[in-house]
């Protein structure tokens, strides 16, 4: 069986991120959310595990496409404009209306780029050897 690393280590990362954002992130990154009243921590709290569910639905899917050279492109090109989108709508808007957020998010900014770099080659991989 022939895997494609790109797709792999994409997929590691997704489900990183999903850890990372549902259970370390909703507690350590805005402890402040709990002193909001119910409808908006109940808004933030929804968003927040929604991008985390995201986060692992992409990577598990990401993991089996990277295991099965026969699928089609369809499900990583798909996670992948999904997560470009979901990207582009946070850095446009978080660095440009909260700086001191986007500053502290850095670290994960680069690496969430990263995974769409390793999507984007590991898209092209599987054209370059469907091509051959």
């Amino acid at each position: 069986m022939r895997k494609n690393v790109y797709l792999l280590a994409a997929a590691i990362i997704s489900l990183v991120f999903a850890v990372a954002h549902t259970w370390w992130g909703a507690t350590h990154a805005f402890p402040g959310i709990v002193a909001l009243p119910n409808p908006g921590r109940a808004n933030f709290e929804t968003s927040w595990n929604q991008v985390g569910g995201t986060f692992l639905v992409g990577g598990i899917a990401l993991l089996r496409d990277a295991f099965d050279s026969r699928s089609s492109l369809t499900v990583p090109v798909l996670v992948g404009s999904i997560y470009a989108m979901s990207f582009t709508v946070f850095v446009l808007l978080v660095s440009t209306r909260y700086p001191a957020v986007f500053e502290r998010t850095a670290p994960q900014v680069t690496l969430f780029a990263v995974m769409l770099v390793l999507i984007a080659a590991g898209v092209r991989q599987r054209r370059l050897t469907r091509g051959a």
